[in-house]
């Protein structure tokens, strides 16, 4: 067993400064640190500010990317916009096509929940196919909606043309609005406008000849500019907008 003494000088010398033991200690201290010297340049490298990478957005690229969102937004209002939501369909008839334009009228007016504004140059009630349009625009004026007929009222040699007064008797019983024209102007026009957006027009009359065997032709087209325009040319129709046009009780 060691002397007090001596173990006391042992322990003076472990903490002397410039002892064996304290050089020892440093030394191991500087090779911790020498190996630890790596990592702490490794964590520098990532405070080093980003080197200058190859450009993205050069100019070519913007310009591609100044198309794509042109070309994104024209589609995207394409299709938001109402104006136009499918290509003119032409209605034939004739042999064949039986049908075809009294089936696409009665759609749209039976469809129509704003208004129906029409003017035709023949409008013949008796003849059984063109009773089914007539009654689609009796029932349309019945749940609210504008419904608004013009037809021809001119003279014929010289005499009052009646052609028409079975039809304008038969819609004002109903509460539909008939407009007629002047008797020195010939309304000659098949047009009807619905909801501001569908119009159908083209050379059939309402009669049965014209809706079966006769060979016509007419576009439904929808289009929301083509149908104000035709809905701005109806209400320059004298009348059109008067109370006159109202039915009677």
């Amino acid at each position: 067993m060691a002397p007090v003494g001596r173990i006391g000088a042992t322990s003076r010398l472990l903490g002397r400064p410039g002892s064996g033991v304290t050089s020892a200690r440093s030394r191991w201290a500087r090779s911790a640190s020498n190996r630890s010297a790596p990592r702490l340049r490794r964590s520098r490298v990532t405070d080093l500010p980003l080197q200058p990478g190859p450009q993205f957005w050069t100019p070519a690229t913007r310009r591609l990317a100044i198309i794509l969102v042109l070309v994104v937004s024209i589609l995207l209002l394409g299709w938001l916009s109402p104006a136009r939501s499918s290509q003119p369909r032409m209605i034939l008839g004739g042999p064949g096509l039986e049908g075809d334009y009294a089936r696409t009228a009665h759609r749209l007016i039976c469809e129509a929940r704003q208004r129906v504004w029409a003017t035709i140059y023949v409008v013949r009630p008796d003849d059984g196919i063109v009773g089914d349009l007539l009654k689609a625009l009796a029932e349309a004026a019945a749940r609210g909606v504008d419904v608004r007929v013009c037809v021809d009222s001119g003279e014929r040699d010289g005499q009052p043309d009646t052609k028409n007064d079975a039809a304008i008797a038969w819609l004002r019983g109903r509460q539909v609005r008939v407009v007629t024209d002047e008797h020195t102007v010939t309304s000659h026009a098949k047009l009807v406008v619905v909801d501001g957006r569908f119009t159908l027009a083209g050379s059939h009359n309402w009669t049965r000849a014209a809706l079966t065997t006769n060979r016509e032709a007419s576009w439904l087209v929808d289009d929301t500019v083509v149908a104000r325009e035709a809905e701005a040319w109806l209400a320059q129709v004298p009348g059109w907008q008067s109370e006159k046009t109202q039915p009677s009780p």
